[in-house]
């Protein structure tokens, strides 16, 4: 079943049809991830971010970012995100991938296990590292473990980034205070010097 999935026709049927994000995007898991967000945020001096699955934009309105980029596979998503933003000059939003430029910081909050098919997962990981300049900020499930949900393939995703992208470092994990409501926890990438 799950070798007949598309990530893509998921996300867009899901925003199509009215429903939101997901519960990680909302109430109190939104509000931890903003805050360990907008804390690295102030501490590295970041300017530019790319959220790679900013889904309905609800997350993106609690980070504190000059310039954020939030890039969605979901068109109903994106407009959703426009029409959120309209008058925000600091957020901007697509579902094109080609004409995006690296920023400081690329983020993806709840997306790698949401990426069933291998060949798409290793696109996104391509394309989160890739447009990057400094730092990458992981929120996800890192492990083996097996899911009931067609949508969900959990996967151990540092041992990737360790065999396709040996110049960045992992310098943080930072675990979930709400672990028993979400599997994910947060891991930050540095790009190492030459």
């Amino acid at each position: 079943m799950n070798s007949k999935f598309n990530s893509s026709d998921y996300w867009e049927r899901r925003y199509s049809d009215g429903r939101m994000s997901g519960d990680g995007s909302y109430g109190k898991l939104a509000i931890f991830k903003a805050e360990v967000i907008n804390n690295f945020i102030g501490e590295h001096d970041i300017i530019s971010m790319l959220d790679f699955g900013c889904g309905d934009g609800n997350q993106a309105s609690f980070f504190n970012c000059q310039e954020y980029i939030g890039y969605d596979v979901s068109k109903t998503a994106i407009e959703l995100c426009k029409k959120k933003f309209a008058t925000n000059t600091t957020r901007t939003f697509t579902n094109s991938i080609k004409n995006l430029n690296p920023v400081d910081l690329t983020l993806s909050c709840e997306v790698l296990f949401h990426l069933v098919g291998l060949d798409i997962f290793m696109q996104y990981l391509q394309k989160l590292f890739e447009l990057s300049n400094r730092f990458v900020i992981i929120y996800s499930s890192n492990s083996e473990a097996s899911s009931v949900s067609y949508h969900i393939k959990h996967r151990n995703f540092t041992l990737f980034v360790l065999k396709y992208f040996p110049k960045w470092k992992l310098i943080k994990k930072i675990l979930n205070k709400y672990s028993e409501e979400c599997f994910s926890d947060f891991y930050i990438y540095e790009m190492q010097g030459e």
